[in-house]
């Protein structure tokens, strides 16, 4: 007989989730739900057995192996989740080393498949170097539970049919395990998990480049057993390619995630990230009153070039310090050290957030009485605004030369200086030149709008031609315009804005996928997807029109799909294990760089707008999962150290390494589980961004 664990559905907050389906919005109910839920479930899985330097020839009749199969009463109309034990035991007189495949296969033809943070479809856009498909070299491919945010998670899906299986996290070897998606001779697909950690033919380990296969083994002595629990969702997707929005009910209904409370309350994030912002900026710094901010250290830069052909560097370190490797980080930490900022980021959008900085800083130098920096944050902004050429397009570098252009920054620029000015305007401040600039850059998009490739990826600033194209990036000029209309009413850029949603939203969201919003990526990512949450309600209200709240819906699916809705373990020696890292609510950036980064905050207000307009609480609850994952390392007032490199106040890593995959180490998967102490401005401006327009998101009012 099988013993079966009792699932513990978290604290306070994945209760109140749970609690959501007494509550109507997520409850079984109707008609089409008897029509949709009351089917035989599809659960009884096939049960493999690889023995160690067997490869993947299936030994099971070696075996007693048992399965059982019941209801968790998690479902709505539109899914229903069923919770699998299984269970492995030895009946022979030795010791075998081991790992089990479950495998179970859809009932039908999909004309979608995911493997959330990892392929998206088969990963076709871009450069195609992390995994795509679902093979390599005619094996196929198989992931790690840590890749994924929910783990272990595979999902296929047509019009009419959804099926996804993933791990539990009632204990460690349920959790610990990985994931492989298989496609049938008759065109079905087969959903494997393995246990425990497998992930092969190779590992993707770093940007651009694979490690050799990675596997851990199962050792049962003779009369030993091993169980593990795991679940299956079947349903239909709500709309077409959206499955995944019915597997974050069931992840968030069914996953241990909840903290009371966060590492650090909102007024205190608020005023060390404003800190952080007078530290790195000159004015401060001229005046002497203050040194700096972290920015970087010497690891974060070597690594950062070391996976490229080109090795530049920047002034700050030495022409020793240039040639060393990681491995000598690595082995000697003294050599080590870290690069305080003294500016601002020279960045109009991405990374640098200059634009949005301007006005954060603006409004609370100005909530201070630091009128000497309110005026600094205008004049240096000023002399920004003075560069914009006569085609309308303008430089996002202040202080450095770049003839190209991308069109995420001018995105952001749009619409941050639109929303400056109005503030100043409402202020009794008069810059119209910010709202001309805005205007100039923003017409010059309308009149170089292609409905095949309404905004383009790259320009020229000296020519004013597209030097590049594809990818959904536009999005961000998408959001720009409409930010634009609403501090100057011209009809022309909401029409424009909504002509090129439609296109991009058609062409890829549509498909749940988003691609090349991200500067340092060409690839399926999380970035890119954001401004059209916040485009799709935004159109929802000045149009009345009941589509585009679906497609809020849709990409909130998607973007959440990047979404960690668990934790992962960590040996304690790692630096997640010391400082006691977690990963729920954390977001991976994109296929190409598979690491957790804070970024997701600046979806928060568009999440609970979602949620108040819907009436589903999986979008408030989502986006609060954000916030406490954002919070908890981020240096107090005196500073912090969560792997023994002390940061200033404010300061945050970009990257959280949780699976075998970095640049800044040379082993990732000895690594697994680092920081990479690399704090740029986005980091705190998207968490300032937040606070801006929701106050504290964990319910606690105006800051």
């Amino acid at each position: 007989m099988s013993t079966f664990g009792k699932i513990v559905p978290g604290l306070a907050a994945v209760a109140a989730f749970c609690g959501a389906f007494a509550a109507g919005t997520t409850e079984l109910r109707g008609a089409d739900a008897a029509a949709t839920i009351e089917r035989p479930m599809n659960s009884t899985a096939t049960i493999e057995i690889y023995e160690k330097g067997g490869g993947d020839a299936d030994r099971s009749e070696r075996y007693d192996v048992s399965q059982e199969t019941s209801g968790t009463g998690i479902g709505t109309d539109d899914f229903r989740l069923s919770r699998r034990v299984v269970r492995v035991a030895n009946p022979s007189g030795e010791t075998r080393t081991i790992q089990i495949a479950v495998c179970a296969d859809a009932p039908f033809v999909p004309s979608n498949w995911v493997i959330p943070g990892v392929i998206y479809g088969d990963n076709a856009f871009g450069s195609q170097v992390s995994p795509s498909g679902l093979e390599r070299d005619g094996e196929p491919w198989v992931f790690g539970y840590d890749r994924e945010p929910v783990p272990s998670c595979t999902l296929s899906e047509n019009a009419d049919s959804l099926f996804a299986t993933f791990a539990s996290d009632r204990d460690a070897t349920s959790l610990q395990s990985s994931c492989s998606l298989r496609r049938l001779p008759d065109g079905r697909m087969r959903h494997v998990i393995i246990y425990p950690v497998r992930e092969s033919p190779v590992c993707y380990a770093f940007k651009y480049q694979y490690a050799p296969r990675y596997e851990e083994w199962i050792t049962l002595a003779p009369g030993e057993a091993f169980e593990a629990e795991s679940y299956v969702l079947e349903g239909r997707p709500r709309w077409p390619n959206c499955g995944y929005r019915e597997v974050l009910k069931a992840a968030l209904a069914t996953m241990k995630h909840d903290r009371e409370s966060p590492a650090l309350d909102a007024k205190t994030v608020y005023e060390v990230s404003h800190r952080w912002l007078r530290d790195c900026c000159e004015y401060f710094v001229k005046r002497g009153e203050s040194e700096g901010a972290m920015g970087t250290d010497i690891m974060f830069r070597i690594g950062y070039t070391a996976r490229t052909q080109e090795r530049k560097f920047p002034g700050w370190m030495t022409p020793e310090e240039k040639n060393l490797t990681l491995a000598d980080l690595e082995r000697d930490p003294s050599l080590n050290r870290p690069h305080l900022r003294t500016f601002w980021m020279d960045e109009m959008g991405f990374a640098g957030q200059n634009f949005l900085s301007h006005r954060l800083a603006w409004g609370d130098a100005t909530r201070r009485g630091d009128a000497g920096f309110a005026a600094w944050c205008l004049e240096d902004l000023d002399d920004w605004v003075k560069l914009q050429v006569p085609s309308g397009l303008a430089p996002t570098r202040h202080h450095r030369d770049d003839d190209r252009l991308s069109v995420t920054e001018l995105g952001w620029g749009v619409g941050e200086i639109s929303k400056f000015w109005k503030t100043l305007h409402d202020a009794g401040v008069e810059r119209p030149a910010y709202l001309e600039f805005a205007k100039k850059l923003a017409d010059f998009f309308v009149g170089h709008y292609d409905d095949s490739d309404p905004f383009g990826r790259i320009w020229s600033l000296s020519t004013g031609e597209r030097l590049e194209g594809g990818g959904d990036g536009g999005g961000f000029m998408v959001k720009g315009m409409l930010e634009l209309h609403s501090v100057c009413g011209d009809k022309r850029y909401l029409d424009c804005a909504r002509k090129a949603f439609d296109r991009y939203f058609e062409a890829d969201l549509a498909k749940f996928r988003c691609v090349a919003g991200a500067d340092d990526c060409n690839c399926v990512d999380k970035e890119s997807s954001f401004p059209y949450i916040y485009s799709a309600l935004e159109l929802y209200r000045r149009t009345g029109e009941k589509r585009y709240l679906d497609c809020a819906e849709r990409v909130a699916a998607y973007f959440c799909s990047w979404m960690f809705t668990y934790d992962a373990l960590y040996p304690p020696e790692s630096e997640f294990g010391r400082f006691g890292y977690r990963t729920s609510g954390g977001t991976l950036v994109s296929a190409e760089h598979q690491c957790i980064d804070p970024y997701a905050t600046v979806a928060i207000p568009d999440l609970f707008d979602l949620a108040d307009l819907t009436g589903e609480s999986v979008w408030r609850e989502a986006g609060r999962l954000i916030w406490l994952n954002a919070v908890q390392d981020i240096a107090d007032a005196t500073g912090s150290s969560p792997n023994g490199f002390l940061r200033t106040p404010g300061s945050q890593c970009e990257a959280h390494l949780q699976s075998r995959w970095s640049k800044y180490r040379s082993d990732p998967v000895a690594a697994r589980g680092h920081f990479n102490n690399q704090c740029t401005a986005f980091i705190v401006t998207f968490r300032l961004y937040a606070l801006d327009r929701v106050g504290d998101p964990m319910g606690g009012g105006a800051l």
